[in-house]
Formats: structure tokens, sequence, C-alpha cells
């Protein structure tokens, strides 16, 4: 599902570099998977809920820059 949004994020963006790709994934990665990833963490019985949200949501942003340079390096 990741992959099909971001193809169509790059669609209608008109991206056509890499260089695109990687802020087109910067922006989601940060925008919405990290930020979901952290407000998740942030419940009253997670142990350290900081450490674990910035390791999941970094796991998730590190995930979707990947996947959008992978988007992008196949649709061309």
């Amino acid at each position: 599902m990741v992959a099909i949004a971001l193809g169509m994020i790059h669609s209608a963006l008109e991206s056509s570099t890499l260089g695109d790709a990687l802020v087109i994934g910067v922006i989601v990665g940060l925008g919405v998977a990290a930020a979901v990833s952290v407000n998740n963490a942030l419940t009253p019985h997670t142990p350290h809920p900081f450490v674990f949200g910035a390791v999941t949501g970094g796991y998730h942003f590190v995930g979707i820059v990947i996947v959008s340079a992978i988007v992008e390096l196949v649709s061309t």
C-alpha cells in the first residue's frame, strides 16, 4: 500500500529525479510515518515512550525514504 500511495504522489507531483523521490520520501516519512509512530508510542503503559517512538519512527522513516527511491527508479 505504501508503494502504491507513493507512486501516486510521485505521479501527481511529476517527480523525475532521484532527488525528487528522496524529498518526497523525507516529507512523507517525517510528516506521516514518524509522527504516527511517535504518537502511538506515547501511551501510558509503554515503558520509555520517547525511545520507543524514536526507534519505531526512525524505522518507518527510513523505510519510506527507501521505498520512495525504489518507486522512482522503477518508474523511469
